[in-house]
């Protein structure tokens, strides 16, 4: 595989830029007034300034902390007059093109604040519901074509996991840290994990076998690899070693990346820092 596809971002992280981007669709413009603003400001129900949030099913599961990855199916409606309106985005209706759960990190800057708020306690297997004021969501500027200026939202969340990345450093390096935004070099090896166990290897910069026997670069943080390296990678010193154990929804999710990674798997890579350039 060339480095381009080695740790492309995947579909899953795909609907995820939607949703902390534009979270937009394919759906039908919002409905405004005359002025371009929301409806919802015009009308007899009074405006929405505070997150409102409602759990229709309690889950039973782990509970979401600041800081989780969270993998999650929503839709999001446009709230004009206290009723949700038009439907801008969604990861299970098929208009939108991103028919798959979403993945992101909850409370670091990614996702509006409302999201970053609302989401925090939710327990795995629940649903719930948020009405965002456009304090936390878009403000004036709204998100065109479909978030019009101070347009208030209402999201419907399901929480399916809260996968977990594990990390362990088998030999500690003695140079600088890696931070969010350096670009470094690295060599690595990478296999299937199942059951418990790496069984089959997928890639690798140090093996023959593999047609690219050379270090690899790339720049951590800014989603040219896969979540699992943005995020295991920080903080490893330059000289040490570090295994991840990444699952499906931090790395290539329910599209896999054919021939060689199938859908739904767990990785494990071994990744040795050569230098932060």
């Amino acid at each position: 595989m060339t480095n381009k596809r080695r740790f492309t971002v995947g579909a899953t992280a795909l609907a995820v830029l939607a949703l902390m981007f534009a979270l937009t669709g394919c759906g039908s413009a919002a409905k405004t007034d005359s002025t371009g603003q929301s409806t919802s400001s015009t009308g007899t129900t009074p405006p929405v300034t505070k997150l409102q949030i409602t759990d229709t099913k309690v889950g039973t599961g782990a509970e979401v902390k600041a800081g989780d990855n969270v993998t999650v199916n929503y839709t999001g409606w446009l709230y004009v007059d206290g009723k949700k309106t038009t439907a801008f985005d969604s990861s299970t209706d098929p208009s939108f093109n991103h028919v798959e759960p979403a993945t992101f990190q909850v409370g670091v800057g990614q996702l509006i604040k409302g999201w970053d708020q609302g989401i925090v306690g939710m327990k795995v297997g629940g649903t719930r519901t948020l009405i965002v004021p456009p304090s936390l969501g878009y403000g004036v500027q709204g998100q065109s074509p479909t978030i019009p200026g101070n347009a208030t939202l209402y999201f419907e969340v399901t929480l399916i996991d809260i996968p977990k990345l594990q990390i362990a450093d088998t030999k500690v390096g003695a140079g600088a840290a890696v931070k969010s935004g350096d670009t470094i070099t690295v060599n690595y090896t990478g296999w299937l994990y199942v059951d418990g166990k790496k069984t089959t290897k997928f890639d690798s910069s140090i093996d023959p076998a593999f047609k690219h026997v050379k270090p690899f670069q790339t720049e951590i943080g800014a989603g040219k690899v896969i979540v699992g390296w943005d995020q295991g990678l920080v903080g490893m010193k330059v000289g040490g070693t570090r295994t991840l154990i990444i699952p499906p929804s931090l790395a290539y999710g329910v599209q896999g990346q054919p021939p060689s990674i199938p859908a739904n798997a767990t990785l494990y890579f071994e990744i040795t820092l050569v230098s932060i350039p």
